[in-house]
């Protein structure tokens, strides 16, 4: 028999790390009045989704991954929001961090309480719990964007 195996598609896995890594620069940028260029804001969003393929490529021990995490939140912010003196460098790094661990679960949740479970196994998100999330979202951004 054939093992099972998991296949990971490049352009959603881009297209995913792209579009969270713009939404949480953004929302970093807002929370602390942070000038950002949209092109510069693209550029980051660009290399995190580009940073998000390195677990594909390289196996790091966790001490190292967490570095290469935190090297690269910083990387994404001066990319993002340029030059800073140290102090703001920092609390723009740290906002980015934690904006993007509770956008993330946020999301992961939603996303796990929309879908169809089965024996542990995951099928998809049904179109109305997809709808309702895009709604939502759609609201949230008018409301707070």
């Amino acid at each position: 028999m054939y093992a099972e195996s998991t296949v990971i598609y490049a352009d959603v896995l881009f297209a995913i790390n792209f579009s969270m890594d713009f939404i949480c620069l953004f929302i970093t940028g807002r929370l602390l009045n942070r000038r950002e260029k949209s092109l510069m804001l693209l550029c980051a969003s660009a290399a995190g989704a580009l940073y998000g393929f390195l677990p594909y490529c390289v196996t790091l021990n966790p001490i190292l991954s967490l570095v290469a995490n935190l090297i690269s939140a910083g990387i994404l912010c001066f990319i993002a929001f340029g030059i800073q003196s140290p102090k703001p460098f920092a609390l723009t790094t740290v906002t980015f961090i934690v904006t993007s661990a509770l956008l993330g679960g946020m999301v992961t949740a939603l996303y796990n309480l929309a879908g169809d479970y089965h024996n542990s196994t995951y099928r998809e998100i049904s179109a109305p719990s997809f709808a309702l999330i895009c709604i939502l979202s759609a609201f949230i951004a008018l409301a707070y964007g």
